[in-house]
């Protein structure tokens, strides 16, 4: 997949990768480690706080849990609960749900922490959308995340610095 850089630090892509499945990726750097980025990730009670994208997670970022997410995709959209039976985790590497969602799409969300050079974090935030209608809304739907991930990625990352300022080298 190829990304395209929106900001020296952001890059988002997407790829189709048949009539009906898609995939969406965008990135961030942030100006601390993986532990801490991990840490507000996983700090699932004061989203509400720090961004404007997922509103409100009701349960913990934790292998085979359940997970309620109120999300908002965009500034003008209305919130929606979306109910994820089971989340998968690799502790303090990722995080994703997968689950079929409207018009019988299977949409697998997915955040990922990795290292990067100078003490830094690469931030990923990533989709799938897949079978049902996909063939249809798959793009709509990929255009949309590539919108709006990016804002909370942001907001992550403003967050992951305010709580963890970095020493100045």
């Amino acid at each position: 997949m190829e990304l395209k850089s929106i900001s020296p630090i952001e890059k988002v892509g997407y790829e189709k990768r048949s009539l009906g499945h898609w995939v969406s990726h965008t990135e961030i750097i942030i100006d601390a480690t993986p532990e801490q980025v991990w840490q507000v990730l996983a700090d699932t009670e004061n989203y509400g706080q720090w961004n404007d994208i997922i509103l409100q997670i009701k349960g913990k970022i934790k292998d085979q849990s359940a997970v309620d997410v109120l999300f908002k995709a965009g500034p003008k959209a209305k919130p929606q609960w979306f109910h994820h039976d089971v989340i998968h985790v690799k502790e303090g590497v990722s995080f994703y749900w997968s689950d079929v969602q409207t018009m019988g799409i299977k949409d697998r969300h997915s955040f990922v922490v990795e290292y990067a050079p100078g003490g830094k974090t690469k931030f990923i935030h990533a989709d799938q959308v897949q079978g049902g209608l996909s063939w249809l809304v798959g793009k709509m739907a990929i255009n949309l995340q590539l919108t709006v991930y990016p804002m909370f990625n942001r907001a992550l990352k403003a967050e992951v610095e305010k709580r963890f300022p970095q020493p100045m080298g």
